[in-house]
């Protein structure tokens, strides 16, 4: 683009316009399998796909310790170096 002197988006999205159709013609190559082998989308486990799981285990206090800073784990279902997964969410 510096070579064709483009200096706006216009000028940048008219050179792109044939600049895609020759690197297309270029480098693109056909599949071996022309089946779609996407997977659907669970729509209830994304938040957990999502997610950052990482296992820790308990001390013997009920506590884990993530990025400097102690939790407790609440509850009488955990007892003393049981492994946990704790599982951050980003929304």
């Amino acid at each position: 683009m510096r070579l064709k002197i483009i200096k706006t988006k216009e000028e940048a999205n008219e050179f792109l316009k044939a600049y895609l159709v020759k690197f297309n013609q270029r480098f693109s190559i056909e599949p071996l399998n022309s089946a779609n082998l996407h997977r659907a989308i669970p729509k209830n486990d994304l938040d957990k796909i999502l997610s950052v799981r990482t296992k820790r285990v308990l001390r013997s206090d009920l506590t884990i310790r993530h990025n400097r800073r102690l939790y407790q784990i609440l509850g009488f279902a955990f007892r003393h170096k049981d492994k946990v997964c704790l599982c951050r969410r980003k929304t």
